[in-house]
């Protein structure tokens, strides 16, 4: 429906959700594929920031859907690497943690408890498992290429975990003072 040539906040809002995910989408894309320090076993780098965004911003399904879309898009279109859908999932799957641990005014301990699930379950779980599949080759059984690539993970995850943790909590009790002062100051 238009009123006066505008439409309706009701109207707009879905548009503004599409746009502010594929925005996220866009910049994760930039961030993790260009922004990134990778090897095939460890990642250091800021693509989480847009993931952990869409889940505080737009709950569950708004990281599920940024974590996702962005892992697959950055797979076609800057590979590297063999495309495993396992990352993807993965991805997703962060993007859905930090959607319920984030959501409202996240306090330092869901801060902390969402970069332990995602740092224990996938990075140091799944993508350890998934690239151990993939890169490491020799007749050794799967858990011995596990072990050995987990072995390479655990310190670039414990350093991950607390400059994500620490900078989430600044930048999303940036964000609340930010949307606090605009909303004192509207008339």
């Amino acid at each position: 429906m238009r009123t006066n040539g505008l439409y309706t906040f009701a109207q707009r809002k879905p548009i503004f959700v599409l746009v502010s995910l594929s925005m996220l989408i866009a910049l994760q894309v930039v961030l993790s594929r260009f922004l990134s320090i990778e090897t095939p076993f460890v990642k250091i780098g800021t693509g989480f920031v847009p993931v952990m965004l869409a889940g505080s911003m737009f709950g569950p399904m708004g990281g599920l859907i940024v974590g996702g879309v962005s892992d697959l898009v950055g797979a076609i279109l800057f590979p590297f690497g063999a495309y495993f859908p396992g990352f993807t999932l993965t991805a997703a799957f962060s993007g859905l943690v930090y959607g319920i641990m984030l959501g409202g005014k996240p306090s330092i301990a869901r801060i902390l408890a969402a970069y332990l699930i995602t740092t224990v379950v996938v990075t140091l779980g799944f993508n350890t498992l998934f690239t151990a599949i993939l890169y490491v080759k020799g007749e050794d059984p799967w858990f011995v290429k596990y072990i050995a690539s987990l072995s390479t993970r655990l310190t670039q995850a414990a350093i991950m975990l607390f400059i994500q943790a620490v900078f989430t909590y600044l930048l999303l009790n940036q964000l609340s003072l930010t949307e606090r002062i605009r909303k004192s100051l509207r008339w």
